[in-house]
């Protein structure tokens, strides 16, 4: 019944809610790269310093090249292999253990944030990378499979993830400009600076499960499913069998992929310059 009422009245994204909720994920997707980058004062300066520990390291010198390597390395293996491996299962398993163990990873970074470890610097530093895989990980499968589900969506919602994803850049550097002039200290300030990453994970995973409430998004699943159905049952009848062909899609979206490519070879040169 109410599959036939959706088909006789199409609804509208009203107030253009989901547009928003696709806007916030698109945040949610760079949050944990844009956190750990813009945080350079806190570990390099701070956690990792000769003044904080007490004796010379090389871990504050080294400590955004091996980040921009725990991090990228990761991302973009899982997020290329859950294109052929669902990972998890279905979209919402792979997106709500994908947001989880992320906000479990924060969870983790506050705690040191509010640990003294100048008696274990280079214990710190391996946590610290050893969190960013998993954390860079599980960022992977969840980026990956938000625009599986925005796919679902008319265009101008990648649109609006894509939007999300530039915005979270200077979100996140607000953020951090805010955490140092409130807060008295570095350790009080990354202790905010991270708890407010939790917030916008959390305001992910419940938004996510608002998504099927709104009779716009219900609606778009309906036609994604039907689609499906219609390919289903013509190939069925024409006995053949409903299979990617993942070689002509790379060759379409090749020029996308070499400039993700070129993203990240550009992005390694900005960390080894900001690491002098």
């Amino acid at each position: 019944m109410d599959q036939a009422e959706l088909e006789l009245n199409p609804p509208k994204d009203r107030l253009n809610i989901i547009f928003c909720i696709m806007i916030l994920h698109g945040i949610g997707i760079l949050m944990p790269w844009n956190m750990f980058i813009t945080a350079k004062n806190y570990f390099v300066n701070y956690k990792l310093s000769k003044e904080y520990t007490g004796i010379e390291t090389n871990y504050a010198t080294n400590f955004l090249s091996y980040l921009a390597f725990a991090a990228q390395i990761p991302n973009i293996l899982f997020n290329w292999l859950n294109v052929f491996i669902q990972f998890g299962g279905n979209l919402t398993t792979r997106i709500v253990w994908g947001i989880f163990i992320q906000v479990l990873i924060f969870v983790c970074t506050v705690i040191l944030a509010m640990t003294d470890s100048s008696d274990w610097p280079g214990a710190f530093f391996w946590i610290t990378m050893i969190s960013v895989i998993i954390l860079n990980t599980a960022n992977g499968i969840y980026q990956n499979s938000v625009f599986g589900m925005v796919a679902k969506l008319p265009t101008k919602y990648t649109g609006a993830v894509i939007l999300g994803t530039n915005i979270s850049g200077t979100f996140t550097a607000i953020i951090n400009f805010l955490a140092q002039y409130m807060a008295p200290n570095a350790r009080t300030a990354a202790i905010y600076y991270f708890i407010t990453a939790l917030f916008i994970l959390l305001a992910c995973f419940d938004t996510y499960f608002a998504l099927p409430i709104n009779r716009f998004y219900r609606y778009c699943e309906l036609l994604h499913q039907k689609g499906i159905n219609k390919r289903q049952l013509e190939n069925s009848t024409r006995g053949k069998h409903d299979t990617l062909p993942y070689w002509k899609i790379f060759k379409q979206c090749f020029p996308s992929v070499f400039q993700y490519i070129f993203y990240i070879f550009c992005n390694s040169f900005f960390v080894s310059i900001c690491s002098f």
